[in-house]
């Protein structure tokens, strides 16, 4: 229990670290920027090995007293993976627009402005002209989602991962494409399985995630982890530069790949990807507000979700690729991908046409 104890400790010291240096590397408005985040991926890579460890020494340890240590060193309990997607999924319906985003309207003006292949000058102008009519700031707002539809060709990106810490967990499936927002087609798709660390390996995957993937611990045998495979990592990267990054509640996605992908926190600071968050998109106009916003919620409402068991996509070297949700739905990194973006597109050009 003393091993634990220690252990923990450690990890939380590190987790906060990590959380600190990605906010700073994630922050805008910062004034001095190092060049590399290779100090965040090396430091992630340390506490994923202490986090499978925790979980290794957990074996031995009463429940009660994980939580005990737990509180001791938070200050409060640590929820599951599936509890806090549950919670996610039962949100009550909020507003437009929060406070937090009016005092950061220049972030709405660039998300509009990736969704609809415009200079976010134009739409703040745009803005500016309804005020001075006197319109209100979220129906300007709300008027510029709805003024044009969207527009170019995007990356959609899914990850489905061993657990929620982008610190302590790792990413084992990954699926993306090349998304035409002007005619609603995909292409150039991929789908990649990675890889366990040893002691992940012998411990398994989590009951929940295998759950809402359908991905079993003898699936990944034999795989590298992802964040060991500079490859794997490389290829990504290929994709993703020079594009629009689409996700949903991307600041997961974005987390994960600053901390265990080389090359992305540096392609964010460069501007050769840029993110559009879709979960942004559709809190800020998506004109049902009494449903969920989780993807399985998005999906469904506008008609991306149920008949892709019958849905082939161009793959990315020739072929085609059979999209698998199976009878439960199953949530995987290219199948949750393509119903995100078939749903962004379906909801912006439902607005529009109001």
């Amino acid at each position: 229990m003393y091993l634990y104890e220690r252990t923990y400790r450690r990890v939380f010291r590190q987790s906060e670290y990590l959380r600190v240096m990605r906010k700073a590397w994630l922050d805008d408005e910062a004034t001095h920027r190092i060049e590399t985040a290779d100090a965040i991926r090396f430091l992630t890579w340390q506490v994923r090995d202490a986090h499978d460890e925790l979980d290794y020494l957990a074996k031995g340890i009463d429940y009660t007293d994980i939580q005990r240590i737990k509180r001791a060193v938070t200050g409060k309990s640590v929820r599951g993976h599936a509890e806090k997607k549950s919670e996610a999924r039962t949100r009550k319906p909020r507003k437009y627009f929060t406070d937090k985003d009016f005092n950061s309207v220049a972030g709405i003006y660039h998300e509009i402005g990736l969704l609809q292949d415009r200079d976010p000058k134009a739409v703040q102008k745009c803005v500016d002209d309804a005020l001075a009519a006197g319109t209100s700031l979220e129906a300007a707002l709300l008027e510029q989602y709805a003024a044009f539809p969207p527009a170019g060709v995007m990356i959609g990106i899914d990850l489905e991962t061993t657990g929620t810490s982008s610190s302590g967990d790792t990413i084992i499936d990954a699926g993306w494409e090349h998304y035409d927002m002007d005619t609603g087609e995909a292409s150039e798709a991929q789908r990649h399985a990675y890889g366990l660390s040893p002691e992940r390996g012998e411990l398994g995957l989590k009951p929940d995630i295998t759950d809402l993937t359908q991905i079993h611990t003898d699936d990944l045998k034999g795989l590298t982890p992802f964040e060991e495979d500079t490859e794997a990592q490389h290829v990504m990267m290929d994709v993703l530069r020079g594009h629009i990054v689409v996700a949903h509640n991307a600041k997961f996605e974005t987390n994960f790949l600053l901390s265990q992908c080389d090359g992305f926190g540096e392609a964010l600071h460069g501007g050769t990807v840029q993110v559009l968050d879709s979960l942004s998109v559709a809190h800020h106009c998506d004109p049902v507000r009494d449903q969920g916003f989780a993807l399985d919620d998005y999906a469904r409402r506008y008609g991306a979700l149920g008949d892709d068991r019958t849905i082939e996509i161009p793959a990315a070297g020739g072929g085609m690729i059979h999209l698998d949700q199976g009878m439960k739905e199953r949530h995987l990194g290219l199948e949750d991908t393509h119903i995100m973006m078939r749903a962004l597109r379906e909801q912006v050009l439902t607005i529009q046409h109001r």
